[in-house]
């Protein structure tokens, strides 16, 4: 069988396989033309066949039991009164069928399959597999037999009897089946495979019911009101309930069960159901208790929909509304451009500050590169963090030095008592900068026991010189990027430790303190002690280049202090850069002062 039509429409393969297959389709099964429109579609040989009388010029209706022909169906139940399209894919069935209908012989039995959800189907089709039991050769004819009377048992006995109205030539040698379905039947036995599977049928009797009593007429009522609800409505089959509510006669309760049932988007096995039932109260009550459950579905519908557009409404209503006050804005001059709003703050930042050429031409270059860049892309993002560290960076600011070795002696004994050595050495280095007229190449250790003062005398030495103080902890760092800064590729990089100094206090001479220089660790991310050279070595920190800023930065003129607990972990070359302050420890009296 062949399932590539494009409208998924129902096919049927080679009767030289034994397999009959079939599927309807989904939206013909509604009465896109009912029994009334049927006229001119009437096939001119289908009176040829004495068992069928013609109650009308439109119905016919079987009168005995009799062979026909099966098609069985995979997604819903057909109804009497119901036109359906059912495409033949196979060259041999549209052969086989052409000759049924050329030989007069037009009606056919279509039953639904209880494994709904199928694309296709084969009679002798394994239940369990994809083996075909009957064509297989080791089987004997019983056992063949025996099988495909298991899968035809799979069809729901209660089907309804079709009529050909008109067959219609398509591509690659299959064809179209239109049938008119005119009433109920139940199969009883298979009588022969070839050249299509055939049946025996039987007209399927209904009680007979006075269709004038109370309750067939409220119920007729009922269906017919809440058709025209789910007209109201917008039902998904608007135009066929209109196309029902115009055609059908309201009067017959039996088509209005029908086709009132067939028109809901209801479960396959609750339709059989209503096919299945002979009594017409009861078929009529399920019928209205599908419809209304098709209302209420259609009601919920409405309402998630009505929410929807809401929500929809509100953000696009908000969405206008803002681009409107930001073109009004940018036309009365209150407002700019996020980029040019980005670029006149950096160019601002930047006005009263001395650059180096190297970080200019950088700057500019990245200024030019990120006017040209969509603010919804990622590297929009990259660009303006990078540029925000490069214009807040202090380029040519610097604090102002007071080398006055008096004002220098005041500070330290209001914040200190006693640890007269250590001002005395203090205050050697500040007059020894006075004379030079800077403080550079000099760094400091001041190593000594825990709480002997090392981290205030630092605090004290920068309020002395009038420079910002800035403290940063390397015990325990293993990872160089925090002295050297992370590359820009990184999601979420930063500058090292000193570049944020430097932003921190907004000026290129501040007091850099290095606390706890001899825990510094060492692991697979590399050494930061052998990072730390580089930073406090005089003749080279003047050019030094952090990894995210990649542009050289002065550090020549910040005043580095480093304090230890120890001095025997330090690495050596660390050590001979630095001038080491012993603080000792304090006796009772200066404790208690």
């Amino acid at each position: 069988p062949s399932d590539s039509d494009a409208n998924a429409s129902d096919s049927i393969s080679s009767p030289h396989s034994h397999i009959i297959s079939s599927d309807d389709h989904h939206s013909s099964t509604h009465p896109m033309s009912t029994d009334p429109s049927a006229k001119s579609l009437s096939p001119q040989n289908a009176s040829s066949t004495s068992i069928f009388s013609r109650h009308s010029p439109r119905r016919s209706a079987l009168t005995q039991n009799t062979e026909l022909p099966v098609i069985p169906l995979f997604r819903r139940p057909l109804f009497p009164g119901v036109i359906a399209p059912i495409v033949v894919q196979d060259s041999g069935v549209a052969e086989a069928f052409l000759a049924f209908k050329e030989s007069g012989f037009s009606h056919a039995a279509l039953f639904l399959h209880k494994d709904v959800g199928l694309q296709s189907f084969a009679l002798n089709e394994g239940m369990h597999g994809n083996e075909d039991p009957v064509a297989d050769s080791t089987l004997s004819e019983q056992e063949r037999q025996a099988n495909l009377q298991n899968n035809i048992s799979a069809l729901h006995r209660v089907g309804v009897m079709a009529e050909v109205l008109r067959i219609v030539p398509r591509s690659k040698g299959s064809i179209e089946l239109t049938f008119l379905c005119h009433q109920r039947v139940r199969w009883i036995r298979m009588t022969k495979m070839t050249p299509l599977l055939t049946f025996e049928v039987e007209p399927l009797v209904e009680k007979r019911v006075d269709i004038q009593t109370q309750s067939v007429r409220a119920y007729s009522l009922a269906i017919v009101e809440t058709l025209k609800e789910l007209v109201q409505l917008g039902s998904f089959y608007k135009e066929q309930l209109e196309l029902l509510l115009e055609s059908v006669d309201m009067n017959n309760p039996y088509h209005l069960a029908d086709l009132g049932a067939c028109l809901t988007m209801a479960d396959p096995q609750k339709l059989q159901e209503v096919l299945e039932e002979t009594d017409l109260e009861e078929r009529m009550s399920k019928t209205l208790a599908l419809l209304k459950s098709e209302l209420e579905t259609i009601r919920v519908q409405r309402q998630i929909n009505k929410q929807i557009e809401e929500n929809v409404s509100k953000m696009q209503r908000k969405f206008f509304l803002t681009e409107q006050l930001k073109t009004i804005k940018k036309e009365l001059g209150l407002e700019r451009d996020e980029k040019e709003t980005l670029l006149s703050k950096f160019r601002e930042r930047l006005e009263s500050k001395t650059l180096p050429e190297s970080a200019t031409n950088v700057i500019n270059e990245e200024m030019t590169k990120l006017s040209s860049l969509e603010p919804s892309s990622s590297e929009f993002s990259v660009t303006r963090n990078y540029l925000d560290w490069l214009t807040l960076m202090p380029w040519g600011v610097y604090s102002e030095d007071l080398l006055q070795v008096q004002r220098a002696e005041n500070i330290l004994n209001r914040d200190h008592y006693g640890m007269d050595d250590v001002k005395q050495r203090i205050l050697e280095f500040i007059a020894v900068s006075k004379l030079r007229g800077s403080v550079q190449g000099k760094i400091l250790l001041l190593s000594g026991p825990p709480g002997v003062g090392k981290t205030s005398i630092g605090k004290s030495i920068a309020a002395a010189l009038n420079r910002k103080f800035f403290r940063f902890s390397v015990g325990g760092l293993s990872d160089v990027a925090e002295i050297k800064g992370h590359r820009r590729t990184y999601v979420g990089a930063m500058p090292g430790k000193f570049i944020q100094a430097l932003k921190s206090t907004q000026c290129s001479n501040p007091v850099i303190m290095i606390d706890e220089i001899d825990k510094l660790g060492r692991g697979y991310q590399g050494d930061p002690a052998s990072a730390l050279l580089e930073a406090l070595d005089p003749e080279q920190n003047s050019s030094f280049v952090d990894h995210y800023l990649d542009t050289p930065v002065d550090l020549s003129r910040v005043l580095f202090i480093a304090t230890a607990n120890v001095l025997d972990t330090i690495p050596a070359p660390l050590f001979d850069r630095m001038d080491n302050i012993r603080l000792p420890g304090y006796v009772l009296d200066e404790k208690v002062q």
